[in-house]
């Protein structure tokens, strides 16, 4: 017999645990919307509980519906992958580690400044947070690399930044 109070508590449980975790209201609503399916899912084959069977069973019938493209699936597969990280005793792993980057001392003002037109520039938050992120890395790699100040930056160090795995990602 399906258990619907199990199985909202096991989503409501797990959108919070999502919450707790920092994830963004908007990236808990897209999660939401793949849990409800599961727990439609679950009604439909009668699954009182959750077993890994049943996510991999959701997933194939998922798939096998058609009705997503591939970036669909694969969101619903890590969907899943977190859930059954949940439920064993909360053992979650982040796709990727979270770093605060700060811009050195030597290019801050400059820095700073940037950002400044930047925010009254009325551009998004998000491409914001790019911007900080990409050029406090790009200042970083000077510092790193032994540039001290403006004057040391010309073409060949700009060349030699943008060559180093660290600073490749474009800003946007």
């Amino acid at each position: 017999m399906f258990e619907i109070s199990y199985w909202r508590k096991l989503e409501d449980d797990f959108l919070n645990f999502l919450t707790e975790k920092g994830y963004t209201h908007e990236a808990v609503k897209h999660y939401r919307c793949v849990t409800a399916r599961l727990v439609r899912f679950a009604n439909a084959s009668n699954s009182d509980y959750y077993t890994s069977e049943i996510g991999a069973k959701f997933l194939v019938a998922e798939k096998r519906l058609a009705y997503l493209k591939d970036y669909g699936y694969k969101f619903q597969h890590t969907v899943i992958h977190r859930m059954e990280e949940y439920l064993d005793d909360g053992k979650y792993s982040t796709a990727y580690l979270r770093v605060n980057y700060e811009c050195p001392l030597a290019f801050k003002d400059v820095y700073d400044k940037y950002l400044s037109v930047l925010e009254s520039s009325e551009i998004k938050y998000n491409t914001l947070k790019q911007y900080r992120v990409f050029y406090a890395k790009l200042f970083q790699d000077f510092a790193d690399n032994g540039i001290k100040s403006w004057d040391d930056v010309n073409a060949t160090v700009l060349t030699n930044a943008f060559s180093r795995p660290t600073v490749k990602a474009e800003p946007l």
